[in-house]
């Protein structure tokens, strides 16, 4: 397989998360995407966690292979400025993958929780990479 076949990789995970978000409202009776979090949707104890999970099962997977071929493709390029953006973009990647997989949200415990002060500090990091990642 040639490194530009792997982009369908990063199709992939756009298509599973798109999934998710669209579809496990479905499962959770009163979700309101206007004052709830996306992360309430995979929620340890939310009524849509176990769809969550599988609709967005080849996010994380496709996403890391795609970012990865990016920076396999960009690694001759003379731009520190690209590829300071791109390195951003493949940490935060890497960071949403490993960190919410680890510190979930957890519902019907109090944000300042360990789990939930992790789940945030995750979100703070994925927020700072993906606007130095720009």
């Amino acid at each position: 397989m040639k490194l530009k076949h792997l982009g369908i990789f990063g199709i992939i995970s756009l298509l599973s998360y798109t999934a998710m978000v669209v579809f496990s409202p479905l499962a959770y009776p009163g979700y309101n995407w206007l004052s709830m979090a996306v992360s309430d949707l995979s929620a340890v104890g939310a009524p849509s966690a176990a769809l969550a999970e599988r609709l967005n099962a080849l996010f994380g997977p496709c996403a890391v292979v795609s970012v990865m071929a990016v920076c396999v493709g960009a690694a001759g390029c003379r731009s520190k400025l690209l590829k300071t953006g791109i390195g951003s973009f493949a940490a935060m990647e890497w960071i949403t993958v490993v960190g919410y997989k680890m510190f979930p949200w957890v519902q019907g415990v109090a944000a300042s929780s360990f789990q939930n002060v992790m789940h945030l500090l995750v979100t703070a990091l994925v927020v700072l990479l993906s606007i130095i990642s720009l």
